[in-house]
């Protein structure tokens, strides 16, 4: 979770960044700030798809830990009334 959060971090840093270099470059006729302002757009946009493309892979992975000590208690030989709650409660 640490790295897509501090990949969504440096997006939102990138993408003010780039807001305040469109400005400036909107008042002074350079490029040099239109081509800064367009290089942070698309570096903010590249950390926000890191970010959301860790944030799913992490979330993966935690399903699949889920999934798999859900079926371990299924297969546990629990008593007969624990295992008819527990049966029960997820149907």
């Amino acid at each position: 979770m640490r790295t897509s959060l501090m990949c969504m971090v440096a997006c939102v840093a990138l993408l003010l960044i780039s807001s305040l270099l469109i400005g400036i470059a909107s008042i002074k006729a350079d490029s040099l700030f239109d081509e800064f302002a367009i290089a942070n757009f698309v570096a903010g946009i590249l950390s926000m798809l890191a970010g959301a493309t860790t944030f799913l892979a992490e979330q993966r992975i935690s399903l699949k830990e889920i999934a798999y000590e859900h079926d371990r208690i299924l297969t546990l030989k629990l008593p007969v009334q624990a295992t008819a709650l527990i049966r029960r409660h997820h149907s």
